[in-house]
């Protein structure tokens, strides 16, 4: 993996800890972050204190965190369910080759969202 600059090394923790903040007064509800990359032990206890059998998501992107989310519930033995949104099905279909092809079919999914 090639180095990354600090103020990138610095932006995904506090973009969770903020998305963390964030859901946990929503949902007035403890959010808990985990900073290990093995998350298969915070989400056997988080399952198992819940008694949950399946951990729900918005459809996931793909990369290391669909991999290791992938990867943690099952060794869990959770399912792992990707709902994906209204703003995914409108996107995701467009966006085989980049943002430039992609780029194209902005208005016409603004216009099909309603916005």
């Amino acid at each position: 993996m090639r180095p990354r600059g600090a103020v990138a090394e610095r932006f995904g923790p506090a973009a969770v800890d903020d998305a963390a903040l964030r859901a946990g007064a929503h949902f007035n509800s403890a959010v808990v972050t985990v900073a290990d990359p093995d998350w298969t032990e915070a989400i056997r206890a988080w399952s198992g204190d819940d008694s949950l059998e399946a951990c729900v998501t918005p459809k996931l992107t793909l990369g290391p965190v669909q991999k290791r989310l992938q990867r943690a519930c099952k060794e869990a033995g959770l399912d792992l369910i990707e709902l994906p949104r209204r703003y995914d099905q409108a996107v995701w279909p467009h966006a085989k080759r980049g943002f430039f092809g992609l780029k194209k079919k902005i208005p016409s999914i603004l216009k099909e969202l309603g916005l």
